[in-house]
C-alpha cells in the first residue's frame, strides 16, 4: 500500500486504526477478538501491526516462524469481515541498523498492505548490543544513546517523546 490509499481512508472517515498489536507480539488478544470488537464498535478500517521479527531476541516481538501463521490468520479474517470492515495486514518493523530494518528484502517481499517503521532499540556505544527505548531511564540514555551527528535527529525525537529534557543531544539543547 502506498500513501494515497491511506490518505483516501483518513479523508473519508475517522473510523480507522492503523496500529494495533495482538497475540503475535506483545498484545494479548487474538486477532479474531480484536476484529470482532473493532467491527462492533463501528470501525470501517482496522490495521493489525505486530512488532516484526528482529535480529535479536525480544519478548515483545513476533518470531520469524510465526509470520506465516500471522499472514494466514489475516487472510482468513479479511474474508470473514469482507463487506463489513476492511482489515489491513501490516507490520511494525524496527530499524536496527543499515543491515536490518523495513528496507531489507525480507520485509519488502512480505505481502503486507503497509509497514510502520519504528525505533524501539538503539545500539549502545560499545557496539555490542542494544537498549530498549521503553525500558530506559535518563542515566541509561546518557550511556547508550550515540552522540554523533547521524543520531542527532533520533536523540531529539526520543528526548521530546520520552520527556528527557536534560538528554545531552546537542551542546545548546536546541533544534538546529
Amino acid at each position: 500500500m502506498n500513501i494515497k490509499p491511506i490518505t483516501d481512508i483518513t479523508g473519508r472517515t475517522d473510523r480507522y486504526n492503523f496500529h494495533s498489536h495482538s497475540e503475535f507480539c506483545d498484545g494479548r488478544a487474538p486477532i479474531a477478538s480484536i476484529s470482532e470488537s473493532a467491527c462492533k464498535a463501528g470501525f470501517e478500517v482496522w490495521g493489525v501491526t505486530p512488532h516484526s521479527p528482529l535480529c535479536m531476541d525480544s519478548p515483545c516481538n513476533m518470531l520469524r516462524v510465526d509470520v506465516p501463521h500471522y499472514m494466514e490468520t489475516m487472510e482468513r479474517m479479511k474474508s470473514e469481515y469482507e463487506g463489513r470492515m476492511t482489515l489491513l495486514t501490516g507490520m511494525e518493523i524496527d530499524f536496527m541498523s543499515r543491515d536490518f530494518g523495513p528496507h531489507i528484502d525480507y520485509f519488502l517481499n512480505m505481502p503486507l498492505d503497509y509497514r510502520i517503521g519504528s525505533v524501539h532499540f538503539v545500539p549502545n556505544q560499545d557496539g555490542d548490543g542494544y537498549t530498549s527505548v521503553h525500558n530506559s531511564d535518563n542515566e541509561t540514555w546518557h550511556k547508550f544513546l550515540p552522540t554523533d551527528d547521524v543520531c542527532y535527529a533520533l536523540g531529539v525525537l526520543l528526548s521530546h517523546h520520552y520527556h528527557f529534557p536534560d538528554l545531552p543531544i546537542h551542546a545548546n539543547n536546541r533544534f538546529p
